[in-house]
């Protein structure tokens, strides 16, 4: 068992540096993708759906 506890050790550690980076990210993208559906439902009726 001496030798799993090192590397769960180091898988939490891993985890947690991905998690760090990853997550901020991740939400960010969320909050872009929300602004953007939201920008699209006010663009067609005030003239963006109109083709000529």
């Amino acid at each position: 068992m001496g030798a799993q506890a090192p590397s769960a050790a180091v898988e939490r550690t891993a985890i947690k540096k991905v998690s760090v980076r990853l997550v901020p990210f991740v939400a960010l993208m969320f909050f872009v993708n929300y602004l953007d559906r939201t920008a699209v439902s006010f663009a067609e009726p005030n003239g963006m759906g109109r083709t000529r």
